[in-house]
């Protein structure tokens, strides 16, 4: 059975899907904690070039048009987030570095990887690969500006706040929603102001705005149940 056949068979709705990457991804970078200290902060550049590969593809939550990669864009605050708890804030900056050197490697390769000839028989795969690399330079360097200024907002308020004696959640809250604010903010106006009618741009400016605020009450929500029970964060260095 094909993954269409299969979707229209048991009617799993955008919103099921959007919200299951979700909780998959904030697992996949709470196992990674267990794994060790290094091997959380890996999931930072992981998830930012996940994000950056799959954003392309453009889907309706709650009649709302918004981009899949929202949903793994999360796991990046989490995991800067838990690091910044554990008094490992130059690991996370090293870390969000990294992701930004990953995103221009990803960029380079795949320039690369349009001029190359193929083989008559690999065509097809040859044209989906094209595909997978064909976001313009403006949305290239959108998601690369976007993705360094509210990841460093994201790091320097959780920080700040938790120095201020902030508690646990109003901290990794407001961090998180001050930097996918400040995110979709950048993204959107490099990617799209003037290049799209103004009633565009405020659409996607807005539902962006309004996907990314679910997204970062579930992370705000899953980094307060991971810090409240003791045993649940168990990190080897």
């Amino acid at each position: 059975m094909s993954l269409d056949n299969c979707r229209l068979e048991y009617k799993v709705s955008n919103e099921v899907i959007f919200f299951s990457i979700v909780a998959v991804d904030l697992a996949f970078v709470y196992l990674a904690s267990r794994l060790g200290i290094f091997v959380l902060a890996s999931t930072i550049p992981i998830n930012l070039l996940i994000t950056n590969f799959i954003s392309g593809k453009l889907i309706s939550v709650f009649e709302l048009t918004t981009t899949i990669g929202n949903a793994t864009f999360i796991g990046i605050y989490f995991a800067t987030d838990i690091l910044t708890e554990l008094k490992r804030k130059e690991l996370a900056k090293t870390s969000v570095n990294a992701g930004l050197l990953a995103l221009l490697l990803l960029y380079i390769v795949g320039i690369l990887v349009g001029i190359a000839q193929s083989v008559p028989n690999s065509e097809s795969v040859s044209k989906a690969l094209d595909v997978a690399f064909s976001s313009s330079n403006r949305i290239v360097i959108a998601s690369a500006v976007a993705y360094f200024i509210s990841s460093n907002v994201n790091l320097y308020l959780y920080s700040e706040l938790r120095s201020n004696n902030r508690s646990l959640v109003i901290s990794n809250a407001l961090a998180a929603y001050s930097a996918y604010l400040v995110d979709q903010v950048v993204f959107v106006g490099i990617a799209f102001l003037g290049s799209q009618s103004m009633s565009v741009f405020l659409e996607l400016l807005l539902t962006g705005i309004v996907i990314k605020t679910f997204c970062a009450s579930l992370e705000a929500a899953t980094f307060w149940r991971v810090f409240s029970v003791k045993t649940l964060l168990r990190i080897k260095e």
